[in-house]
């Protein structure tokens, strides 16, 4: 089973949010995303940690 995969556009209307905060989101490093070819895209449940408001688990480990 392969994992959905949204652009950037699709995910900002799925999190409510405008493309540049999300592209915000991503630079902070707050967002995993995938590269494919020249497109940057977001797993679907990377929108459903966000929306839940959990933290990244890796930059969590990162501060203990």
């Amino acid at each position: 089973m392969t994992a959905q995969l949204l652009q950037l556009l699709q995910a900002a209307q799925a999190l409510n949010t405008s493309r540049s905060t999300l592209e915000k989101l991503i630079r902070e490093g707050d967002v995993r995303t995938v590269k494919l070819g020249r497109r940057t895209m977001i797993p679907a449940a990377e929108i459903d940690r966000i929306a839940a408001g959990k933290p990244r688990d890796d930059v969590a480990a990162a501060f203990v």
